[in-house]
């Protein structure tokens, strides 16, 4: 049994480079029959991708190994690899993991600790939506090589022109178009907020 799965686990790594690739698409989500459509849908798509891949990841370190402390060594030697190819995903890495030290510190001494963990789902924020913004980050930084990230800015490029069409489309109110978010003068797009678009399309310049 063993022998006749594992040629299944080689794949593992492919499918997680793809799920976290779909991230990407996270702006142009939007559904209107969902609670507040512009974040909490985006919010369900983000979080159920990351739990997937983080699943799939599991499989795959079983799969490779057998023990925690052989798990402990594939970390140290892919963060070896990362300090002498790239030191400054390395010490992003290292800064990144300070932050969320630090939420957790501000998790447990927030004065309302059930909101701090779980968030509301007007913003999809919270101790909990930060640990998705973390495994992708971590599971990126794994798994995405150069031509990856390339891939992955590209998509986000295409969305970037996604939002802005829309958002023309929203300041000329042409409603006769598929998916029309509504009428805005000041246009937010998929995104919602013309404060966050703006933020999100300077990123992509």
């Amino acid at each position: 049994m063993e022998q006749r799965t594992r040629p299944i686990f080689k794949y593992l790594p492919v499918a997680i480079k793809y799920i976290l690739l779909a991230v990407a698409l996270t702006p142009i989500i939007y559904s209107k029959s969902t609670i507040y459509p512009y974040i909490f849908s985006k919010t369900v798509f983000f979080r159920i991708l990351v739990e997937v891949a983080f699943l799939l990841f599991v499989v795959y370190l079983t799969s490779q190994t057998n023990t925690f402390k052989n798990i402990f060594r594939y970390f140290i030697g892919r963060f070896r690899y990362l300090k002498s190819h790239s030191r400054a995903a390395y010490f992003l890495i290292i800064f990144a993991g300070l932050f969320f030290g630090s939420m957790v510190l501000s998790t447990i001494f927030a004065v309302d600790k059930y909101v701090a963990f779980w968030g509301n789902f007007e913003r999809g924020e919270g101790f909990f939506g930060l640990i998705h913004y973390f495994i992708f980050f971590f599971l990126a930084i794994l798994f995405f090589e150069k031509k990856n990230w390339l891939t992955f800015f590209r998509i986000s490029l295409v969305v970037g022109f996604v939002l802005i069409f829309y958002a023309f489309l929203q300041y000329f109110n042409v409603k006769e178009f598929p998916f029309f978010p509504e009428e805005a003068s000041r246009p937010g797009s998929f995104v919602g907020n013309p404060a966050f678009l703006s933020a999100y399309l300077f990123l992509l310049l």
